[in-house]
């Protein structure tokens, strides 16, 4: 998988990976983005929480973790916080990403 997404940072470099009403990125620009995240990761083989709306952060968040070998657990932010406490804790993921908003 992750030579995959590096063949599609390669072949594809400029082209828009993703995009939504307010940002979008180059594949060779996630690429570089999620690599970034993954590096923090690697070590760990916990799964990471990714919390936040579906934007560029959470897409990147999520590649990031595949390119580390970690599970992901995705969380919508707007859920009852007695909700969002019971699935991280039973995730025992070790990491929460914070993907809500920009940068």
């Amino acid at each position: 998988m992750i030579l995959e997404i590096e063949k599609l940072a390669e072949k594809f470099g400029e082209r828009t990976a993703f995009s939504d009403k307010d940002e979008s990125i180059t594949y060779s620009g996630l690429f570089e983005k999620a690599g970034k995240i993954a590096e923090k990761l690697s070590g760990d083989k916990n799964p990471v929480i990714v919390l936040g709306e579906r934007n560029l952060n959470s897409f990147a968040a999520i590649i990031s973790c595949i390119i580390a070998k970690r599970a992901y657990v995705p969380i919508e932010p707007n859920l009852p916080e007695e909700r969002k406490n019971k699935i991280i804790s039973l995730s025992e993921a070790s990491v929460i990403l914070d993907c809500r908003g920009t940068e």
